[in-house]
């Protein structure tokens, strides 16, 4: 494989930093008949390698066959496919398959001990009006914009996904509630700020916030910030409520 760049050492074998690499992770062995490896390139690039290494009994002694299959164009398509499987194809974000099995996590995370997450729902106010007015083109920039928008509020362990529609579903890992509604809070200042050349278009977004609270199945925490993201619609739109007037 070029990529490992060998040469001759002084003591006539061949070698490199990513050959070396590779040895110091240790071949496959132990009735492991292959195992995909990451390679570092001599252009420090990473290339993905399908390694195998067979004992060999020689007049010198013990030695292995060492074979490696460049595997990196498989691993793209892979990694292609998985990204696939897990987001919205229009706007980038998450897809609800995704968000409801993280859910289903971190559930299942507040279960084993003390643990804490919130969720919101959201929703872009009087979108049907956009896609009215403006047509389903700019309908569907409105929302890769916002979601563009969403994604750069949220923090590098949150999760934003496209519940359906113009709503949104954001999974706040390891957050109460009060820190919660200031992150869902920077989210709606976020899609207020948005300029749009389209004359009278403005956005704005609605949103329930709520905490596990320890007894919480998907279904019922989704319903909790379903009735909040009710009342804020109720209450004019534009706003995130993070209380549940009716518990």
């Amino acid at each position: 494989m070029d990529y490992l760049n060998l040469r001759e050492d002084d003591s006539g074998h061949l070698t490199s930093p990513a050959w070396r690499a590779l040895l110091d992770r240790g071949l496959p062995g132990d009735g492991e008949s292959h195992r995909e490896c990451l390679v570092q390139t001599q252009e420090d690039s990473e290339r993905w390698a399908l390694v195998s290494a067979i004992p060999l009994q020689t007049s010198d002694g013990r030695s292995e066959l060492v074979s490696l299959v460049d595997v990196s164009q498989l691993k793209a398509y892979q990694n292609e496919l998985h990204l696939a499987s897990i987001t919205d194809a229009l706007t980038g974000l998450y897809n609800r398959r995704y968000l409801f099995l993280r859910l289903s996590e971190e559930i299942e995370r507040a279960a084993r001990g003390p643990y804490r997450f919130s969720i919101a729902l959201l929703d872009l106010d009087h979108f049907k009006q956009v896609n009215d007015s403006f047509g389903h083109g700019v309908g569907d920039d409105v929302l890769i914009r916002s979601a563009s928008a969403l994604r750069g509020a949220i923090r590098a362990t949150d999760l934003a996904g496209r519940y359906g529609g113009e709503e949104f579903l954001v999974v706040l890992p390891d957050t109460g509630a009060a820190e919660a509604m200031k992150i869902v809070e920077r989210m709606r200042s976020a899609i207020k700020a948005l300029s749009w050349p389209q004359l009278g278009l403005r956005l704005t977004l609605s949103g329930g916030v709520c905490a596990y609270d320890g007894r919480d199945d998907i279904d019922s925490l989704l319903e909790r910030a379903d009735k909040r993201l009710y009342t804020a619609k109720a209450a004019g739109r534009d706003r995130i409520i993070g209380e549940d007037p009716t518990r």
